[in-house]
């Protein structure tokens, strides 16, 4: 048994086109991923505004106006940093120059003492960049606020000799408090790089279908002497498996430590979960494979059928975009069976799981309806084995 696992092991590495299939292909697609997608979470993060302030006399008399343009544009302005990138002018026509020769999104000049913000024409498509709302509500506040403290100093000017309704009066309350729900920030990235591992995995069937092809009479002049040496089938098909489940998992790792450090994708800090996540994975679709090369029909429609089979089931894992991931969660959703039957869907859950949830409850879930189905196509496969008869051969 072990010199059929070592031979079987130097077999499949030395095959050219399965290697070529199962571990260039998920390189590139993991290339192309990042290429395309590497920015995907920078493209959220909230940049300072570029704007034009008209510093007149008329803005130096505007009670406040500049004090908050200075708030807005301080480094601790918001959580992660300032929120307006300003430059001064001293006219409105060398603010409208400044406008047109930069990236600025508007200029603010006050006019019979109310701020007045004229936007760029070219960014004005606030349904995808919400910064011109931003600076127009800031100023809209300010107006609201001025005329609302100018009315009451004209109705009980007493007031204000109060210190504790001064203090009340200009205190920012938050409504909303900022919590997290996980240890790790959010990442819409590296959803797609869950889907590429376990598309990496799936493809991973290649060697199980090459390596048990290789023991049977009917598929090559080799199987049909190894058949004929009297060893029993069992005995041939442990190590055989064992071999595939190897070399599968050893060009997984490469596609991992291609991510994870190539790319500098960071898995939560659960590299080793994640490692463990792949072997189980390998497993499942080395039995796969083997129940695949038991099908009798020529390797051309076995290879055609894992080729669609990856693609299909990573469908469901959200490896084609956001249609895909809505189109995988609906299924999760009303049809969970479903999608524990899918080892695609399953690995992308794990992984998903690992990121995100501080136990690692789902995540056993998601092992353990892997190693299921392993059993199930580990069973099937045998069965069909060993039901094969021959003539001649």
């Amino acid at each position: 048994m072990l010199t059929t696992f070592v031979t079987t092991t130097k077999t499949l590495l030395r095959r050219r086109d399965v290697l070529l299939w199962a571990v260039a292909f998920p390189l590139v697609l993991a290339t192309l991923i990042h290429t395309m997608l590497g920015g995907l979470d920078e493209h959220y993060q909230l940049e300072p505004i570029d704007i034009v302030v008209v510093d007149d006399a008329s803005y130096a008399e505007a009670d406040g106006l500049s004090d908050l343009v200075s708030a807005m544009a301080a480094d601790d302005a918001t959580d992660a940093g300032p929120l307006f990138s300003v430059t001064y002018v001293d006219s409105q026509s060398e603010a409208e120059q400044t406008l047109a020769a930069g990236s600025y999104y508007g200029y603010i000049q006050v006019v019979d003492g109310e701020p007045v913000y004229t936007a760029d024409s070219r960014k004005l498509e606030l349904n995808s960049d919400p910064s011109q709302n931003i600076v127009k509500i800031l100023l809209d506040r300010y107006q609201v606020d001025y005329e609302l403290v100018a009315a009451m100093i004209q109705d009980n000017p007493q007031r204000f000799a109060n210190a504790d309704f001064i203090a009340q009066l200009t205190s920012d309350p938050d409504y909303i408090e900022r919590v997290s729900i996980s240890e790790n920030p959010a990442s819409d990235s590296l959803l797609y790089m869950f889907s590429v591992l376990a598309f990496s995995v799936i493809m991973m069937t290649t060697f199980s279908l090459s390596a048990i092809e290789a023991i049977q009479p009917r598929s090559s002049a080799l199987g049909a002497r190894r058949s004929s040496a009297g060893q029993s089938k069992l005995r041939l098909l442990f190590p055989t498996l064992g071999a595939a489940w190897l070399v599968g998992l050893l060009v997984l790792l490469v596609t991992f430590i291609y991510i994870r450090f190539g790319f500098g994708v960071s898995f939560g800090g659960k590299d080793l979960q994640v490692v463990a996540t792949l072997a189980v994975g390998s497993l499942t679709v080395t039995f796969l494979g083997a129940l695949i090369s038991t099908f009798p029909v020529a390797h051309s429609i076995k290879s055609g059928t894992i080729a669609m089979l990856s693609c299909v089931l990573s469908l469901f894992a959200g490896l084609y975009g956001p249609f895909a991931q809505s189109l995988g969660d609906s299924v999760a959703n009303n049809y969970p069976i479903l999608a524990k039957a899918n080892p695609a869907r399953a690995i992308t859950d794990a992984l998903f799981s690992l990121y995100y949830y501080d136990g690692y409850t789902r995540f056993f879930e998601c092992i353990t309806a892997l190693l299921i189905l392993a059993v199930i196509f580990f069973f099937l496969s045998v069965f069909s084995l060993r039901r094969q008869r021959y003539a001649s051969l």
